[in-house]
Formats: C-alpha cells, structure tokens, sequence
C-alpha cells in the first residue's frame, strides 16, 4: 500500500552510494529507461497504441502554450483503445541498471 517504490528505492541508492554519485546515477538511468521502455513495447507488440498514447500526451501538454492542439489531442482520444493496457516498463530496473553502470564503468564519470 505505500506505493512509489521507485522514489525509495532511488533514495536507498542515495544514501550507500553519496551525493555526486547518485546524480550520475541518476543521469545514467535516464538514458537506461528509453532502452528498456523500447525492448518492453517491442516484446509486447503494443507500438501502435503506444506511439498514440505519447502523441496524445505530447499534444496536451503543448496545448497548454498552443490551445489550438488540444482540439488535435480530443481528436486522437477517439481513435484509443481503452480497453487495450498500456505497457508496463519497470522504472527500478532502469535504476538498477544505471546504478552498475555508474558503480563499474567510467561512463559520465566526468560529472563528479
């Protein structure tokens, strides 16, 4: 029930590993997350949905400095499937990938 398991395990993370080095872990993960986000969707056969899904959400938010791309957004909404499930793309193994990474390799050891 407490939920955010991501943010405490992040946290953890933080707390073994120190302050400069949890940023490049941080860093790290980000550019982990794409890859495994990409390997999950190609697993699940879900690129159509996805890829509409992320157009929706990217029309919404520029809505909010275009209002015009919000009518575009209410338009793609009809075109969902909501009965079809998003795929779902662990954010903590992105985390603990990243986290080897920044423990074993020199990679992005230039921000310490």
């Amino acid at each position: 029930g407490m939920r955010a398991g991501d943010v405490k395990f992040f946290a953890a993370i933080g707390a073994f590993t120190g302050g400069p080095q949890v940023l490049r872990i941080f860093f790290l993960t980000l550019l982990c997350y794409p890859l495994l986000a990409f390997f999950f969707v190609t697993r699940e056969h879900k690129w159509g949905i996805t890829i509409l899904r992320f157009r929706i959400l990217l029309l919404k938010l520029l809505g909010n400095f275009v209002p015009a791309l919000i009518l575009s957004a209410v338009r793609l909404e009809a075109d969902d499937d909501l009965k079809v499930e998003s795929v779902r793309t662990p954010f903590s193994l992105a985390i603990a990938v990243g986290t080897l990474l920044a423990l074993y390799t020199r990679f992005l050891a230039y921000l310490l």
